[in-house]
């Protein structure tokens, strides 16, 4: 195999590991060179909200995010009903190479929204607008976890729009793992993990760029 992921178990012949250690990706393509990849925490493995409070990245993502003051019946029901939308975008500046994203989920009437922004971390590949446009999907996808479950939405579907035609490919209408050769195939694993736990199905819609300047 091209890459190695490496899970400790919490004890290990009575060697305790930290509690914050976490997943880590050795990227293996350049034999010589070994790369220790970003991992990108999702909230499978912290079902409750108390486990997630504890989770450093996990909170530090989720204060990035704006909730509705009051209990979002519509979005749920918009959910639940397969009406909901889901907007995300991004850019890189050209002069220092930093990547941000930001996303909203609203209802149909436009009156009931989670977002969030979020810079875009760096991985072994240079940062481009496909990276960041898939962290925007994974953003959208970690807040649509969220949803579902303090919510506990069982069933349901999203549209999920975005001006980046790969990144809407290759992040949601594939279904085999990306190859550890693929451009941020770190975010792409992510959103992978996170597709298969969703108990709602997302359905990509391509919409281009800049329609607010038409």
């Amino acid at each position: 195999s091209n890459s190695t992921s490496f899970k400790w178990e919490k004890t290990i012949n009575k060697h305790q590991i930290p509690n914050d250690s976490q997943t880590a990706i050795v990227n293996r393509t350049q034999l010589q060179f070994p790369i220790l990849e970003t991992t990108f925490p999702t909230i499978t493995n912290y079902v409750s909200l108390e486990k997630r409070k504890l989770h450093k990245e996990l909170k530090l993502f989720f204060d990035q995010i704006d909730k509705p003051k009051s209990f979002p019946k519509q979005l749920i029901n918009d959910i639940i009903n397969g009406d909901a939308i889901a907007v995300t975008d991004a850019s890189v500046s050209p002069f220092t190479g930093v990547g941000a994203s930001s996303f909203v989920i609203t209802s149909t009437d436009l009156q009931t929204s989670f977002s969030g922004s979020h810079g875009v971390p760096k991985g072994s590949t240079k940062m481009d607008s496909y990276r960041a446009e898939l962290y925007g999907i994974y953003s959208t996808l970690m807040c649509l976890h969220d949803i579902v479950l303090e919510y506990k939405i069982k069933s349901g579907s999203i549209t999920i729009a975005c001006d980046n035609k790969a990144s809407l490919q290759n992040a949601l209408e594939y279904n085999t793992r990306a190859s550890v050769s693929q451009g941020s195939f770190d975010i792409l694993w992510a959103i992978s993990d996170l597709k298969k736990d969703l108990p709602i199905q997302i359905h990509p819609k391509h919409v281009k760029a800049h329609q607010d300047k038409r």
